[in-house]
């Protein structure tokens, strides 16, 4: 013979019946919606905020990073420069990373902007071309080095605000995968 639990009859416990029931949140009025319309909106001011936050700090670790690379790039490149001298590796592997060197091709650069303005405004003809490339009204350093290389290539002459910049080592460097601080 099977023995019934209060469970199985439907009766209530004292410890279920201290317990009180919260009745689940609907939203089925103005103030419930308002409500959740207050919440969402909280949320996306803090999102906000916190979004802002980050960017200055991320602006400011970017300062320091390029502070640091003015500061120091050129000893380090030096330094590594001297440690490389006779050997045929380009890089130098150290305990929190690595530093070495590439090349960089040849290649034209803008080195006056306002030269290369001052000559599209006196050449319209090429200016529409560097327009058509520019989504912007702001000058595109790109849609002109376009224009530029074409030249180059057609007269062999440099358009104004541009140089040949020559073929170079830069150094880089890369983070080690189990680097220290």
């Amino acid at each position: 013979m099977e023995t019934a639990t209060l469970r199985d009859t439907g009766a209530v416990t004292q410890e279920e019946a201290a317990t009180p029931q919260v009745p689940m949140f609907h939203i089925d009025s103005e103030e419930r919606a308002n409500w959740y319309l207050r919440k969402m909106f909280n949320l996306q001011a803090e999102l906000d905020r916190v979004n802002a936050q980050a960017a200055a700090i991320v602006h400011e670790l970017e300062q320091k990073q390029r502070s640091l690379q003015m500061r120091f790039e050129d000893e380090l490149a030096a330094w590594a420069e001297g440690k490389l001298t006779g050997q045929k590796a380009r890089h130098i592997k150290l305990l929190q990373g690595t530093v070495g060197f590439r090349k960089v091709a040849a290649r034209l650069d803008v080195t006056d902007q306002a030269a290369a303005l001052a000559w599209l405004n006196e050449h319209p003809d090429e200016q529409a071309k560097v327009i058509e490339q520019v989504t912007t009204e702001r000058f595109c350093k790109t849609a002109y080095l376009g224009l530029a290389k074409v030249s180059a290539e057609e007269t062999g002459e440099l358009l104004p605000g541009v140089e040949m910049q020559p073929e170079q080592q830069r150094i880089y460097i890369k983070e080690s995968d189990d680097a220290q601080d």
